[in-house]
């Protein structure tokens, strides 16, 4: 018996909690079809109280706009005290990657800004800035969508795609750039390619 904290991961769906019965978290609109279900790509955290007897916990995911569906990472359970704990770990650990990505970015450009010629702090700081976005929505919790609440789900599908296939070339570019001797063109140009599709 006590009071209990579950954590569920962000869901990429719409979806609903009920505890015994009991509607008490919803996220998006749960529809019958595509027309009317509606994303809010957002984690959940529900209270429990236990008395002793059993608790049943029910999630309902609407997944009808992608290919993805269900829960995709585990819940995770635990006393309030330990949970709120925990939450705040999480929250330091998003925050903390959000600053570095921010700060090497602007060092970087900085560096760029400063001497024309070297390429590689360009690159790395286009990578950077291009996987902030990415990083905001697939991290602890959606940030963007807590930013921009009525953000789509293909506004947010876009910026996913863009913004991640973006850094992965900037950094293929880097690697490039920094070892040119090692990384022969038409290589290069094939897996930038290959990433972009």
């Amino acid at each position: 018996p006590g009071s209990y904290t579950l954590h569920l991961p962000t869901i990429f769906a719409a979806s609903r909690v009920w505890v015994n019965g009991q509607l008490v978290s919803k996220r998006g609109v749960v529809g019958r079809d595509a027309a009317g279900t509606r994303y809010e790509w957002r984690s959940t955290d529900v209270p429990l109280v236990a008395n002793g007897a059993d608790i049943r916990v029910q999630v309902d995911v609407a997944s009808y706009l992608h290919r993805r569906n269900g829960i995709e990472a585990s819940p995770v359970l635990g006393t309030v005290e330990a949970m709120r704990s925990w939450g705040g770990l999480r929250w330091a650990q998003e925050m903390l990657f959000q600053v570095a990505l921010t700060v090497l970015g602007a060092i970087s450009l900085a560096i760029f800004l400063f001497r024309r010629s070297d390429r590689v702090s360009l690159f790395v700081a286009l990578g950077c800035f291009g996987f902030i976005p990415s990083t905001m929505m697939l991290g602890y919790d959606n940030l963007l969508l807590m930013l921009m609440p009525d953000l789509g789900l293909r506004a947010m599908l876009a910026l996913v795609d863009l913004f991640g296939t973006a850094s992965v070339i900037f950094a293929l570019a880097y690697a490039h750039t920094l070892f040119p001797a090692e990384s022969p063109k038409r290589v290069f140009w094939a897996l930038t390619g290959l990433v972009g599709l």
